[in-house]
Parts: structure tokens; C-alpha cells; sequence
């Protein structure tokens, strides 16, 4: 078949277009230098275990031992087989390292969205480009959201892989395209994004059954439906190793709810509560406010980041002056300080707002109104779901259904991540309104009535915008909180806290104003140009390229002020540990001194000079009782909230935390702790207990170094009660990720205790090479009930989800390629059976 090298022209200036964009605003990682992304050295901590683990043995280990007391590696870094994902992001990022990938691989799967949809090609960058820098991307790229990122940049591919099944009745090609990336978006494990992607596509596809059905085109609805939907099977089975072992991680995490306990409160009635998902106040904690909306088509319309204001500010100025009039001490000052933000909205913190670009918005506007296609109806409802959906706490009525009612809903937080919706479905109604109005044969007179009408719509939202702007008081509910605290506590200050307070609210107002004279030049520019371009008669190449490059200074001017040059470093200093040198050089000193000092194989570390539970620095460097991660086992979240949270020392000596750093008025120490209990030991009792409250209870109470606490529902595992003997002994003979030896001394059965976390999930044991249980001992660790004359026993983590999954995974992967195969081959005859 010959090539028709015009015909692909476009798409080459297409991709060179996307490729010099990305370059050019990630213009410092060409020096050398790397993001510094707060969340992704967090993760380079989590996963240093693993990597040490990897540059040891060849592979990743199962589970990691230096964060939480233990832990599974599955949502860390783990050895997966799945392979054709991994090659396809290569080949479509054209091995662009991060960050060029990131947008580049965005704009490519926009661009393809946009082909699909049969939209001219420089519409398609216009809309890509919109897509690609929405200001969400740069911010959690700077943050270090990852997977999300990369889920976010590759869903367009995915609808457009389903369009191609739905709209144009390719099958074979559709249905390949549907699997191949079905398992590329479910590779990055990024369950939150992945869901939001099912509701878009099931909103489609409950449209296109409306018309179908109306038509009376049943066969074509069932075929396709079969077709998308066995497609999309095949391509989470490639990813089965990764589906199986989340799926089977979740019912012992938070999420999973499978070990929660009732209030502490409720402790006293010895009640354990079940529950299916995360708490509704927790799940809802970051909620876009219904007025924050505005910051779609106003950037600043709540004050953007979550950052001081600035020397240069009213609010600055105005401490500055109460202090030299006496009117405020420096205490107070420091004290008020922290309220002078730009961010004034309902969420408890941001790193900036979803932003989807004034000329886009417009854009969409005019699809709404010009677009005669059954798009329209859908993408409005999925993008109006997403919008309703990202206020969470602040429209509760409906959304609380939602978390109580849509399945799965209840296991995801931070609602405001919905607004990925309209930022993908915003430039598709958007480009296929354009389409229409510059390349259609439509009435002239139609195309400017809707022109018109889409200028009146979009200057009403800015009207609101304006409204909300003279209406607003541009003050946090913080801050609202903090002055009436003061009023009834010290009321001579109340006035100087009032005015700094009302200083901010200037700078604020000074930043809203700014960006909505902004966007409103730039739509009535993106406005004029249509309009002329239609009376005058215009080639549409014109007013798009126009368009084009007012959305390109729209959303990367917006985008650079999140990330810009200020947020790279040294790509050294964004390892971990060269992080943790130069970020905390006192915290990185003492760690080395325990890890150099201290070789035990067995022992951890309390890291109390910041948030324990919420640090995985401290786990890049020795085994931590803290870490980080956001879907911890549920035993261990409970307790860090009734036990190691109120300091209860039999709970740290059972984890065996050998030290504990401090501050201290000499600097950061370790303090090393003698009552810790170590790696294993055998007790002289077993005290059962009816519920799992009752078991936190006893750890307040029972000496643990001679009583095991275990739960009645393991006491037909223990074969033989525990006979003491002074002259038994267990050691800790060998300590690996995935397996554990200890050396045993014993006449008489004795009941060992295993200071690491109980997973009843995938660790066995075996007493001389014969399998014995596992039982849940002290609340969250395990113990076993050693026979008599046992000389080692071993524990080995063998997770049947992983093994399942990693089969599953090589199954798919070969029949996700015969069925690529074989939708080239019969999209290539097709093409020469038309040429």
C-alpha cells in the first residue's frame, strides 16, 4: 500500500508542534535539572527498601519491612510482568523522559481523540493543546502525582478507542485499540482516575443506546457493547497482576474497612465496628466550593495557591505597621502571619486551582449552542456529574447519595479530583463546535446566531464571576472562626486582627480582579475573531490558528505559575537521601549514625520530629514504625489512633523500636529504648479475648513480654497449650522481604511471638518444613504456636493473588496482542479494498 506522505503532513506538524511546546516550557530539565516533586521523593522513600531489594537480588521484593512496621509492596513497587503497556507510553512518548512525557504523551492521545472525531488538524492541536495544560496537569506534576498524571494523559486514547467501536463500527481495530489501552490506563494503578474514565464512558454509552434503541438498531448496540466490553475485560486481565493483588491489599486497608474499630468511646462496650469504605468526612475532606468553581474560566477567583502573599502585599504591610504601632507583638504577628494566603476557599489547602482556559470554556459554550449531534447531551451530563460531584461536603444532599449509593464511590477521597471530567470532555465539545462553525455549510446567518448566542452565555458567567467578585469578602472560614475567637477571648486585639485580616482580603480581591479583566479580554478577542472571520469571509485556517496561539499563552502562562524554573533542582538532590542531606542535614545524621552504628538485622526506629504517620523519609534509611502512604493496613491505622498516638510504650516495645529521635535543646537525638522486646519471643500465657476491642484494650493493661493477647476465633489454631520453659529460646537467624527464619530451641510447645505485622493474606509458616497457622496475636502482630522439638521456622510470603494475577496477566497480554494483530490486518484490508 502506498504511502500518501500529504495526507500524514499534518499529523507530523502536529506532533512537532506538541514536541516544541513541551520543550520549550519544560525548557530547564534540557539543563540537567528534575522537578522537585514533594509526593514522588515521598514515594522514593517509600520504595528505597525495594530498590535496595532490586539492586540485590534482580526483582523487587513482595513486601517492604521499613515502613508501618511492614507492609505489602503492591502499591509501592513490586515485580509485574505486565510488558505491551509499558512499551506502547515508550513508543507514543518517544522516549521522552518526565516531564516532556507527561504533556507530550497528552497532547498525542488528545490529537488522536480528535482524528477520530474527523476534525480538522489544527483544531485538534488547538483542543490538545487545551487538554495538555490544563493548570491540574503542572500542579500535581509538580506535587508528584505520577500514576495520576499518566492515567489523565492517556484516558483520551481510551474513549477514542471506544468511539471507534461505537461511531464507526470498527470492530477488530476498535475493540484491539479498546484492550491495548484499557490496560495501559489500568497499569498506572490509579483506581480514583480509573473510575471517573467508567463513568464517562458509561454515560456515552447509555447515550448511544437511547438513539440506538430509538432507531431500532438493537444488533448494532449488542455488538458493540460485546465488543467494548470483552475488549476492556482483556485489558484489565493484563493487568490482573496488579488488579488481584489491590483488590486483595484493600480488604486489609482503610479503604477495605475489614479491621476498623468502633469510636474510642465505644471501646467501652467492647464493639467493633465493619465498615465498606472511608469515612464520609474524611473521603469529603477537599471539596471545591461552589463559588471555586469560577476558577475553570477565572484562574484566581479564590486565590490560587495555598502561599503567603508576600512582602510586597497589603496583608504584609499591614502587620508590619500594627508591630511598629504597638498595636500587635511579634507573637501575635507570627501568629496572624499564617493567615495571609491567596488561597481563601473551602478546601483545607491547595496547590492551585483547576483552570481550564477562557478560550476553551468559551469554546465549549459554543458547542453547547452550535454542535447538532448527540455529543452534546452526554458530555454536558458527564461534565455537569464531574463539576456537581467535585463540591462533595459543600452539595452533600447529592452527593452523600452518591457515596452511600454508586458502587465503589465510597472507597475514594478528595472529590475535587471529578473535575478531570470537564477538563477532558470541555476541549472535545469544544473542537466539534468549532468544527461545525468554520467548516460546515451551514447558514451563515445560523453560524452567527450562534456565535452570538455562545458570547451572550459566556459574558453571563463572567457577569457572575463579577457578581461573585463585588459580593465576596475575600476572608477564609478560618479566618471568619479565628476573629470571633478573638472577640470573645481578647477583644483588645480584635480590631489590629481585623484590619490584616481585611488587608488580605485586598490582595486577594487584587488577584481575582486581575485574571477576570484577563479572561474576559482574551474570550472577547477569541470572540471578535470568529466574528470577523464569518462576515468577512475568512479562510477558517485563520481565526483557528488565532485561537490557537491565545489558548497556548492562556493556559501555559497559567500553568508557568505553577510550575516554572523554581521548580526544579539538582537532579541529585531529588534522591531521597541527597533530599533528606539537604533538606534536614540533622535528621539525615542521625539516621546515618543508627543505620552505621546499629547492624541488628531487627529494630525500628520512632521518627518523632515531625508527622510520623505522614513521613517516609525516615523509611528511605532504617525500618520505621511511622512512614507514608495513603491506603495503610486497617489494624495498623488503628493503632496509631488508640494506642501509638496517646505514646503507649508496651505497643512501641512490641514493634521493638529501638530508638526514638528527638529534639532535644542540644539538636536532633536518638534515644535509644531498653524495654524494647526485639525480633521474636516466646510467652508464658495466652490471655483470649471475644472482639477485637477488647484486644486494643489489653495492650493498655497486659505485660506483652509474657502475654500474648489473641482473639477466641484463633484458639482452635493453637493445637497445644504453651508450656514455659526458662531454657527455650527463639533468634532471628535471617531477615529478607519476603521470608524470615528464626532458630528455635524448645522440649515443649511454646507460643512465639513475631514482632512483625499481622497479613493474613499471603505469609505462611512452616515448623521444620510442615505448615502451621499464623494467628493474630497483641492486635496487629503475629504469633505462632511452635511444636514441641522445633528447631527453625520459617515464614515465607506466598500471595495467591500474585501468583493468580501474574498468570492472568500472561494469558491476556498474549491474547490482547493476537487481537491487535488482527484488527491491523483487517483494517489494512479494508483501506485497500477502499483505495
Amino acid at each position: 500500500m502506498k504511502v500518501d506522505f500529504k495526507k500524514w503532513l499534518p499529523h507530523v506538524i502536529a506532533i512537532g508542534i506538541f514536541l516544541v511546546v513541551t520543550l520549550l516550557y519544560c525548557k530547564p530539565a534540557l539543563e540537567g535539572l528534575a522537578i522537585e516533586q514533594h509526593d514522588l521523593i515521598q514515594w522514593k522513600g517509600m520504595a528505597a527498601d525495594a530498590q535496595q531489594y532490586l539492586s540485590k537480588n534482580g526483582e523487587y521484593p513482595l513486601w517492604t519491612n521499613t515502613l508501618f512496621g511492614g507492609m505489602p509492596t503492591y502499591n509501592i513497587a513490586y515485580p509485574s510482568n505486565i510488558v505491551i503497556p509499558v512499551y506502547l507510553v515508550k513508543i507514543m512518548g518517544l522516549g521522552l523522559p518526565e516531564p516532556f512525557l507527561y504533556f507530550f504523551l497528552a497532547c498525542v492521545t488528545f490529537y488522536f481523540l480528535s482524528q477520530v472525531l474527523r476534525i480538522n488538524s489544527w483544531i485538534g492541536i488547538l483542543a490538545a493543546l487545551g487538554f495538555a495544560y490544563c493548570s491540574y496537569d503542572p500542579i500535581i506534576i509538580v506535587t508528584g502525582h505520577h500514576t495520576k498524571m499518566m492515567t489523565i494523559a492517556i484516558i483520551p486514547a481510551l474513549l477514542a478507542s471506544v468511539l471507534l467501536v461505537f461511531e464507526y463500527r470498527k470492530y477488530w481495530i476498535g475493540g484491539a485499540l479498546t484492550a491495548l489501552f484499557t490496560s495501559t490506563v489500568v497499569m498506572f494503578n490509579h483506581l480514583q482516575m480509573v473510575y471517573y474514565t467508567l463513568l464517562v464512558m458509561g454515560i456515552m454509552a447509555v447515550a448511544y443506546a437511547i438513539v440506538w434503541i430509538k432507531n431500532g438498531e438493537i444488533k448494532r448496540l449488542i455488538t458493540s457493547a460485546s465488543v467494548s466490553i470483552l475488549a476492556g475485560v482483556i485489558g484489565v486481565l493484563a493487568c490482573a497482576v496488579s488488579i488481584f493483588t489491590t483488590y486483595d491489599y484493600s480488604k486489609e486497608t482503610m479503604r477495605g474497612g475489614k479491621a476498623n474499630l468502633a469510636p474510642t468511646d465505644s471501646l467501652q462496650s467492647k464493639a467493633a465496628k465493619i465498615s465498606s469504605g472511608l469515612d464520609v468526612e474524611y473521603a469529603f475532606r477537599w471539596s471545591y466550593g461552589i463559588p471555586e468553581t469560577f476558577t475553570l474560566i477565572v484562574p484566581n477567583a479564590q486565590g490560587g495557591v495555598s502561599k503567603g502573599l508576600g512582602e510586597e502585599s497589603h496583608f504584609y504591610q499591614a502587620i508590619m505597621e500594627k508591630v511598629q504601632n504597638r498595636e500587635l507583638d511579634q507573637n501575635l504577628a507570627q501568629q496572624v502571619a499564617q493567615f495571609g494566603t491567596e488561597y481563601w476557599g473551602n478546601q483545607p489547602f491547595t496547590s492551585g486551582p483547576v483552570y481550564l482556559g477562557a478560550i476553551i470554556c468559551f469554546l465549549f459554550v459554543l458547542g453547547m449552542v452550535h454542535v447538532k449531534s448527540m455529543h452534546k447531551w452526554w458530555i454536558l451530563a458527564a461534565s455537569v456529574l464531574g463539576i456537581v460531584m467535585a463540591w462533595g461536603s459543600n452539595f452533600m444532599g447529592f452527593n452523600n447519595f452518591l457515596f452511600e449509593y454508586l458502587p465503589m464511590y465510597n472507597k475514594f477521597r478528595a472529590p475535587s479530583q471529578s473535575l478531570v471530567i470537564p477538563q477532558l470532555l470541555f476541549p472535545v465539545i469544544g473542537m466539534l463546535g468549532l468544527q461545525q462553525l468554520l467548516f460546515s455549510n451551514e447558514d451563515e446567518k445560523e453560524k452567527l446566531k450562534s456565535l452570538k448566542l455562545a458570547g451572550i452565555i459566556t459574558a453571563g458567567i463572567l457577569v457572575l464571576a463579577a457578581f461573585f467578585y463585588f459580593s465576596a469578602d475575600f476572608s477564609s472560614g478560618n479566618e471568619k472562626e479565628a476573629l470571633k475567637q478573638i472577640a470573645v477571648s481578647n477583644p483588645s486585639i480584635a480590631q489590629p486582627v481585623k484590619d490584616v485580616i481585611k488587608a488580605a482580603g485586598e490582595d486577594r480581591a487584587g488577584l481575582f480582579k486581575n485574571d477576570l479583566f484577563r479572561s474576559f479580554i482574551l474570550i472577547a478577542i477569541g470572540f471578535g475573531i470568529l466574528w470577523v472571520s464569518l462576515k468577512q469571509k475568512m479562510k477558517p485556517i485563520i481565526p483557528v490558528v488565532v485561537l490557537l496561539v491565545l489558548t497556548a499563552y492562556d493556559l501555559l502562562a497559567v500553568a508557568n505559575r505553577y510550575l516554572n524554573a523554581e521548580s526544579y533542582a539538582e537532579k541529585d538532590n531529588t534522591e531521597v537521601t541527597n533530599y533528606l542531606a539537604n533538606s534536614n542535614p540533622q535528621l539525615f545524621k542521625t539516621l546515618s549514625d543508627i543505620k552505621n552504628g546499629d547492624t541488628d538485622s531487627h529494630y525500628r526506629v520512632f521518627n518523632t520530629t515531625s508527622d510520623p504517620f505522614n513521613d517516609a523519609l525516615t523509611s528511605a534509611m532504617v525500618r520505621s514504625v511511622g512512614g507514608y502512604h495513603p491506603a495503610k493496613l486497617s489494624l495498623y491505622q488503628d493503632l496509631i489512633e488508640h494506642q501509638l498516638g496517646k505514646s503507649n510504650m508496651n505497643v512501641y516495645n512490641m514493634l521493638d523500636t529501638r530508638y526514638f529521635i528527638v529534639n532535644t535543646p542540644q539538636g536532633l537525638q536518638a534515644q535509644q529504648n531498653p524495654g524494647a522486646l526485639g525480633a521474636a519471643w516466646f510467652v508464658k500465657n495466652i490471655h483470649y479475648v471475644p472482639t477485637a476491642a477488647a484486644e486494643m484494650q489489653s495492650l493498655d493493661s497486659l505485660n506483652l513480654k509474657d502475654t500474648a493477647i489473641v482473639n477466641e476465633s484463633f484458639k482452635s489454631s493453637i493445637a497445644a497449650a504453651p508450656q514455659w520453659d526458662s531454657a527455650a529460646s527463639i533468634q532471628l537467624a535471617k531477615y529478607d522481604n519476603n521470608e524470615i527464619e528464626y532458630a528455635i530451641k524448645t522440649v515443649n510447645p511454646q507460643f512465639a511471638v513475631l514482632s512483625e505485622i499481622y497479613y493474613s493474606r499471603g505469609w505462611n509458616a512452616y515448623a521444620d518444613g510442615k505448615q502451621v497457622p499464623i494467628i493474630k496475636t497483641d492486635y496487629a502482630l503475629r504469633g505462632v504456636a511452635v511444636p514441641a522439638g522445633t528447631q527453625k521456622l520459617v515464614l515465607k510470603f506466598e500471595p495467591e493473588s500474585y501468583k493468580t494475577g501474574s498468570m492472568v496477566t500472561n494469558i491476556a497480554s498474549l491474547l490482547m496482542l493476537v487481537v491487535f494483530v488482527v484488527g491491523i490486518y483487517f483494517e489494512r484490508k479494508n483501506l485497500t479494498a477502499k483505495s
